[in-house]
């Protein structure tokens, strides 16, 4: 599924994604590429044809910790939190808090779908805005 929307539109199709249980990225038209971040114009190319890609849902992690102790007073009443890192099956990376105590459900190069991938990324506190 695609979502029309340009990025230089009010609103934030990121967080419209997030809460209709999709993680949004940007792609350009003309060559293809997603682009890490909100663009105006494609990082590859410098077309200004973007538009919000819905992910499969698919991705593969590549980091996860637990985080016991808070690295700033904004972080502290979400200490103990699991933090994962993974790639998008369509290449841009997403970072997330998972539920605490869940470090184990998470194994580094392995595939996750959609139900472990929308969990992470919905908690997480800082998540990429418009």
């Amino acid at each position: 599924m695609t979502s029309q929307t340009n990025s230089r539109q009010t609103g934030s199709p990121y967080l419209e994604g997030l809460a209709a249980g999709v993680v949004r990225y940007q792609c350009c038209d003309h060559c293809g590429a997603w682009q890490p971040g909100v663009r105006l114009a494609c990082h590859t190319c410098g077309s200004a044809a973007l538009r919000w890609q819905d992910a499969s849902g698919h991705a593969t992690v590549y980091a996860v910790t637990e985080v016991t102790r808070a690295p700033t007073d904004a972080f502290r009443e979400l200490a103990p939190y699991t933090l994962v890192v993974a790639a998008l099956d369509e290449g841009p990376r997403v970072m997330g808090h998972a539920e605490p105590g869940t470090c184990q459900e998470f194994r580094v190069l392995r595939s996750v779908k959609r139900s472990q991938l929308m969990a992470a990324v919905n908690r997480s506190p800082n998540r990429m805005a418009n």
